[in-house]
Formats: structure tokens, C-alpha cells, sequence
């Protein structure tokens, strides 16, 4: 676990209290409290400051979903045969 003294807005953190990840979108003032949101629905709970840390990639892909990156290259065959695009 690695412990973080600051947050921002829209960082994904990992609850350690309630093993949840969400996404950051309120840090109230001279609270030690984080409030967070998790899809679907964008369920909404308040978490302890102390009990957080920055979520790994798999985990934050829960909230954000999985990035899928697609090369295209010369190599591939074309979709429709030439003379039909």
C-alpha cells in the first residue's frame, strides 16, 4: 500500500475501508474525508483521507473502463476487396 497525503479531483483511489474503487469528485476543506463515485449509477459514499491510495491500472479500469488500443498497419487485409470500397 502507498500512502498518499494529497489528492485531486478525478484521481481514482481505492477505498481500503470499504475495498471500493471511485473516482475522486469532491476534497471538502479541513476534512480528513475524500467523497467519492463509482459507476453504474454513480453511487456516491465518503471515505477516510488515511484510508486511500491511488488505484493500479486493474483496478482502475473498473471505474473507467478498459482502454483497447487498435493498430492498423499495411500488414492487415483490406475489410471490402479491392474495386468494392
Amino acid at each position: 500500500m502507498v500512502k498518499v497525503n494529497s489528492f485531486r479531483l478525478r484521481d481514482i483511489v481505492v477505498d481500503g475501508q470499504r475495498q471500493q474503487v471511485g473516482r475522486i469528485v469532491d476534497i471538502p476543506e479541513d476534512s480528513d474525508t475524500l467523497t467519492l463515485v463509482r459507476p453504474p449509477g454513480e453511487t456516491t459514499w465518503t471515505a477516510r483521507r488515511a484510508m486511500c491510495w491511488p488505484a493500479s491500472e486493474e483496478e482502475a479500469a473498473v471505474v473507467v473502463g478498459e482502454v483497447v488500443e487498435r493498430v492498423i498497419g499495411g500488414s492487415e487485409r483490406p475489410l471490402l476487396p479491392r474495386g468494392r470500397a
